[in-house]
């Protein structure tokens, strides 16, 4: 039974503000996006005993 995440906490992935909408901060953009679209990240949650925050499932759906 996988565990249910108990306290959401936020994260992020940090590129500097010079390289925001550069190609650097696009491509970063893409990959997250697509790791939302995909199920990526709760296929790798869920390969590690961790269940899908509704955070991840709200995006999953969102951007399928």
């Amino acid at each position: 039974m996988p565990f249910v995440t108990e306290q959401l906490q936020p994260w992020a992935i940090a590129v500097p503000l010079a390289e925001l909408d550069g190609p650097y901060g696009q491509k970063i953009s893409e990959i997250i996006t697509d790791w939302h679209k995909t199920g990526f990240l709760i296929e790798a949650n869920a390969a590690n005993g961790i269940a899908a925050s509704p955070f991840l499932e709200e995006q999953h759906e969102k951007l399928r």
